[in-house]
């Protein structure tokens, strides 16, 4: 029995490395070849939200993958420092804030506990840094197609972005 609980921990293990190195390169290795992206504007204003959302974009899946990531600024409007404290989306099964870091000469990704908007600032998600990564998609991603993404806030406000996917 104890053989079993190390070798089901080793699978475990190996899928979570796996899925951070299919991260990653989806984030770098796919932004670096595309080249500049052209993002138009897209801009999502919740009814009396303190933050606006603007140039929302997710990146199409390549053939085969389950996760991809979604880039956009979101400005806080208020006079107070809001965090977003979640994101989810109906169309996939888990969404988190991620950073990309470097170690040792590696480009790794961390997963973000919140992301603190200052008082009338932004903050830029963008390929290569801050993103969200979206895995275990229910369906494959279209380009010209919108997609939604829900941010819950500290204050328990929500907001719906529907990103263009490109």
């Amino acid at each position: 029995m104890n053989r079993s609980l190390i070798v089901s921990g080793c699978y475990r293990l190996i899928f979570r490395i796996g899925v951070v190195i299919l991260a990653t390169m989806l984030v770098f290795s796919e932004s670096l070849r595309a080249g500049p992206v052209k993002v138009e504007k897209n801009i999502v204003i919740a009814e009396k939200s303190a933050i606006k959302a603007s140039h929302a974009w997710v990146r199409a899946m390549p053939p085969g993958s389950a996760m991809t990531a979604a880039y956009l600024t979101l400005e806080n409007t208020s006079d107070k420092p809001l965090k977003v404290i979640s994101v989810s989306s109906p169309q996939a099964n888990d969404c988190s804030i991620h950073k990309t870091v470097i170690e040792k000469g590696i480009n790794r990704m961390r997963e973000v506990k919140y992301l603190s908007i200052p008082a009338h600032q932004s903050v830029t998600l963008s390929p290569g840094g801050l993103h969200i990564m979206i895995m275990g998609m229910n369906r494959p991603l279209k380009k010209g197609a919108l997609f939604p993404i829900v941010f819950k806030y500290s204050d328990g406000s929500l907001l719906q972005v529907e990103a263009l996917i490109k």
